[in-house]
């Protein structure tokens, strides 16, 4: 059974790219902002990761970080941001992100990133 993963990203462009990326290997589903992230996350029994785009309207990506986390610890969680900020990455990081991605996200890094996740 192929890994689902649930891209949180409010730029449908950013989405396709990922989409794009990661349809060959992984089922892909999109959530438009942090409320529709956490419902998807949390209803989703199957979904393996979820890419969290650090800032969405309606709630944003480390809001909606602590709330998948708090129901559902065991959901690894990676934060992508244009935010290139120590400040930024160790606040996802103790928020419970299992890794953050600066944007532009290169392939490379974005599968290193989720062979890893989805190994633990």
């Amino acid at each position: 059974m192929r890994k689902k993963i649930l891209i949180a990203e409010d730029e449908k462009l950013n989405f396709q790219y990922l989409e794009v990326v990661l349809r060959k290997d992984y089922d892909v589903l999109w959530a438009h902002n942090g409320k529709e992230a956490v419902e998807m996350a949390l209803g989703d029994e199957d979904i393996s990761l979820v890419l969290m785009d650090h800032k969405m309207p309606i709630m944003n990506g480390i809001d909606a970080l602590k709330l998948i986390k708090k129901s559902k610890p065991e959901m690894r969680v990676v934060i992508q941001t244009a935010f290139a900020f120590d400040a930024e990455r160790d606040l996802a990081l103790n928020e419970g992100a299992d890794g953050y991605i600066t944007k532009p996200i290169r392939v490379a890094t974005l599968m290193e990133t989720i062979t890893i996740n989805l190994k633990n």
